[in-house]
């Protein structure tokens, strides 16, 4: 049950933060967010969840801040930016770190 608040708290922390973003993102700031997405992975991963509903937790933590998915995502070929690009940036952190990462640290 303690991981669940965990994921909670965390899961507001990063809807916050992401919430009251400046595009384009500094880099320092791009970093700040993966570890964010990195530490809710892991706390996700560690209470059992499989990685598509992972992929979903995050999904909807990143919708309540105002970072969904639009039609530009897979009408337009060319680089996406803005919040289409954290997005898709967000989900490849959450993949990459549920089979890649173990070190919060990192």
């Amino acid at each position: 049950m303690q991981d669940s608040g965990r994921a909670v708290a965390l899961a507001r922390s990063l809807s916050a933060r992401v919430a009251v973003l400046r595009f384009p993102l500094s880099r320092s700031v791009e970093l700040e967010i993966r570890k964010r997405v990195w530490a809710y992975a892991d706390t996700l991963k560690e209470m059992g969840l499989p990685p598509e509903r992972v992929i979903v937790a995050l999904k909807r933590v990143a919708r309540e801040a105002g970072v969904d998915s639009t039609a530009r995502m897979t009408t337009m070929p060319t680089e996406l930016d803005g919040r289409d690009k954290l997005l898709v940036d967000m989900v490849g952190w959450c993949i990459e770190r549920y089979y890649d990462g173990q070190d919060a640290s990192d």
